[in-house]
Parts: structure tokens; C-alpha cells; sequence
């Protein structure tokens, strides 16, 4: 989101920033009232937002996977399969009213967005990823973050998981549990 390089107007720039913020703000909200912990209101609300609104991803989407080779895109997948369990592992062993588990949501939700701005820009350069090209733990990475995403973003990318699935280039259980998430739409 912080990249050097970005290309669109700075008017454009600021309404995608606040749009991302507000949805970005949602989802912390639903989050924490999910929790259990907010049993003081809006205080305990707003202080747990402001202290959480800016954690940062560990990883960097600033990277440019037009110039990444086969293998690269591959260790690049693995990482991301890492950063997307990274969190998730840590949010069970806690519970939801302590302190670190509201930490540990606003990682995930840093880290989710992160791999989705990376997958989108690993689509737009080679498609989606497959088995003959990337291996299973690719194809494994990018379905974690599209079944981690919101369903806009899972609809986005239904059709290309349907055609891969369609060319034996995804497993089974990956097509069927999304499609079975997204029916009837698909």
C-alpha cells in the first residue's frame, strides 16, 4: 500500500486509502465485538482500534513479481503460506479477551491484506498458480489466501480456481470446499 512506485493520482490515492481504512476499521470492529473483550463499550473499542490501527505485515507488497523468476514465485508462496499461519497458530493458544489476542487479529488482518496485494499481482503476471508451475505448496499458499479473503475477492477469483481445477492444476478439495462456500452464486 506504501509503495514508492505508485502510478494513480493522489486524489484517487486518498480514496483508496480511506476506503481500505474504513474496511480496515470494520473488520478490527467485528473482530473485537467477536472477542468477547469490549466488556467496558466504546472505550475499550477505540482504545483497542488506535493501538491496533497500524500494525504492519511481515511481509513487503511492494515487491515487483513481474521480474521474479519460477523459483522465486515459488519461495515467495511459501513465504506468504507462513505469514498466513503465523498468526492463526498463536490466536489458539490465547483467549479471546486477552490482550494478545487482539493483537494477534490485527495481524492477521495486516498480513491477510498483504497476501491478497501479492496474489493479485502474481495472478496478473502468470495467471493462477499451478501445480505444474509452482507445486503443491504454492498452489496451497494461494488458496489460503483466497480462502482467508473476503468474498469479493474469493468471487474475483473463482473462475480462474474453476479453470484450474478444470486442468487437474489444483486438488479437488481446493475447488469444491471454495465453490461450496461461494454457492449458489457458482
Amino acid at each position: 500500500m506504501g509503495c514508492a512506485r505508485q502510478h494513480k493520482p493522489k486524489s484517487v490515492m486518498k480514496l483508496i486509502s480511506c476506503l481500505f481504512c474504513l474496511g480496515q476499521m470494520f473488520v478490527a470492529v467485528d473482530a473485537f465485538a467477536q472477542s468477547g473483550a469490549g466488556s467496558n463499550g466504546k472505550k475499550d473499542l477505540v482504545g483497542w482500534f488506535v493501538s491496533h490501527e497500524g500494525t504492519k505485515a511481515d511481509i513487503d507488497t511492494c515487491i515487483e513479481v513481474s521480474e521474479y523468476s519460477v523459483a522465486q514465485i515459488r519461495h515467495l508462496l511459501s513465504k506468504m503460506e507462513m505469514v498466513d499461519q503465523l498468526y492463526r497458530d498463536s490466536l489458539m493458544s490465547v483467549p479471546g479477551t486477552d490482550q494478545r489476542y487482539l493483537g494477534y487479529v490485527s495481524k492477521v488482518i495486516a498480513n491477510d491484506k498483504a497476501n491478497q496485494a501479492i496474489l493479485t499481482k502474481i495472478i496478473a503476471n502468470m495467471g493462477w498458480p499451478k501445480l505444474s508451475v509452482v507445486g503443491s505448496q504454492g498452489v496451497n499458499a494461494a488458496w489460503l489466501v483466497v480462502w482467508h479473503a473476503k468474498r469479493s475477492y474469493q468471487d474475483r477469483y473463482f473462475p480462474l480456481i474453476k479453470k484450474a481445477h478444470e486442468n487437474d492444476e489444483i486438488p479437488d478439495a481446493h475447488f469444491t470446499t471454495l465453490r461450496k462456500k461461494l454457492a449458489p452464486a457458482h
